[in-house]
């Protein structure tokens, strides 16, 4: 039921998606949070008084809007969760303080979560980009008990959702692999073996998933190779499932479909790992390429106000760019003409949830781009936020591109 209503809604008003995402929030306290133990005698008349002064009146000028939730006909609190976490994961939408309130009320009441509950609100907090949470280790340490009898389908997700978060330590990333593939060594290459359930597009992003963690050792580099090289040998039977996904609109503003990931990570072998691509068959090199090529023709992609601001200061200064530029499945920001040089507009979508440190996903296309021969520039939101001048702006940029073009470290 939520899915069907979810693929009828379209929402553009952030402004509008923000408040009803409050105020869901807001019925979550009300009908769900236990109220707060008063203190025994009575309390002074000075601090009954209203002590709030003025910056809290200019913090929150506008009023909260008051509305009525009939108590009587709530559903039960874990039932609430599922449909919300249902909901923002099919639209879409970042709203991290929803969530933190979620999960204090689910340490708050205690509940059992099973492993299908748990696989959901890793995946929702994974969306969400929000890891700094009590709830979330306490989901990984259900799901580190639970392995065994976790089902192939909710081993991927929860890889999916572990490696977003950079929460997959070594000896859970061991254990779950091997409930993906079997790993076999040669002496010359290292084989990996994928089980026949996992379809096309589970596999492309199990080695997606594998890209973003951002290890350096070969194994890495072996697991990827064994993605493609499955993937091609399923691809004959699975191209229109892999061309036909579901073409959608990321936080970034890219189409990150199963054909994009597959072109990352074929970028990302050959720039990386030469010898291990090259291990490669030429017939399934063109079964790839062909599957890549079968999504051509759908490269326009919506940009940002950041990227237009940050674009409209470099004409200014007479720097010849372009914007929105596809290279290798991954979408460059801002790419000088003359130079390479690309500014990476790091708008808060780009970082984890009431924090400053980018995300899996962020540090992994940085690590690709500049493996593609670019010199990176990045411009972060909360620095560009508060140069509120335009001479201070224009000195910023200067300073950001001397330091792209010229730092040696």
């Amino acid at each position: 039921m939520c899915s069907q209503l979810c693929k009828q809604l379209e929402l553009q008003d952030l402004d509008l998606l923000s408040s009803l995402s409050e105020d869901v929030r807001l019925a979550f306290v009300k009908l769900y949070a236990k109220p707060a133990k008063r203190r025994r005698g009575r309390v002074s008349a000075s601090k009954d008084a209203d002590t709030s002064t003025s910056a809290d009146h200019t913090a929150r000028p506008v009023p909260p809007r008051e509305f009525q939730i009939n108590t009587s006909r709530a559903p039960a609190l874990k039932d609430a969760v599922k449909a919300t976490c249902v909901i923002f994961n099919e639209l879409r939408i970042l709203h991290d303080p929803l969530f933190a309130t979620i999960g204090d009320l689910l340490l708050e009441h205690s509940e059992d979560i099973s492993t299908d509950e748990a696989e959901l609100l890793l995946r929702t907090y994974a969306s969400q980009n929000y890891r700094d949470h009590e709830i979330v280790n306490a989901l990984v340490r259900k799901v580190e008990a639970e392995l065994e009898s976790m089902g192939i389908g909710t081993v991927l997700s929860v890889y999916r959702s572990l490696s977003k978060m950079e929460l997959m330590s070594p000896a859970l990333c061991s254990s779950l692999e091997p409930r993906l593939c079997q790993r076999s060594d040669n002496g010359n290459e290292i084989c990996f073996k994928f089980h026949d359930e996992i379809d096309v597009n589970q596999l492309v992003n199990v080695g997606y998933s594998k890209l973003i963690q951002g290890s350096v050792e070969q194994d890495a580099f072996w697991f990827i190779r064994g993605v493609l090289q499955t993937v091609a040998d399923k691809l004959p039977s699975s191209t229109a499932s892999l061309t036909a996904s579901n073409k959608r609109y990321d936080s970034n503003g890219v189409v990150f479909n199963e054909c994009r990931k597959l072109t990352t990570l074929m970028a990302f072998l050959k720039c990386l790992s030469e010898p291990c691509y090259s291990t490669l068959d030429e017939k399934d090199i063109d079964a790839l390429n062909e599957a890549i090529c079968a999504d051509g023709g759908y490269k326009k992609f919506r940009t940002t106000k950041f990227v237009e601001k940050v674009s409209e200061h470099l004409t200014k200064l007479r720097i010849r760019h372009e914007t929105g530029i596809y290279a290798n499945g991954v979408l460059l920001d801002i790419m000088e003409k003359d130079r390479n040089v690309v500014w990476l507009c790091n708008s808060y979508h780009r970082f984890y949830a009431a924090s400053f440190d980018p995300t899996a996903e962020s540090k992994a296309m940085e690590r690709l781009i500049r493996a593609f021969g670019f010199k990176t520039c990045p411009i972060n939101y909360y620095q560009w936020g508060r140069l509120k001048a335009k001479r201070t702006r224009f000195a910023y940029l200067r300073m950001a591109r001397y330091y792209a073009l010229h730092d040696q470290r």
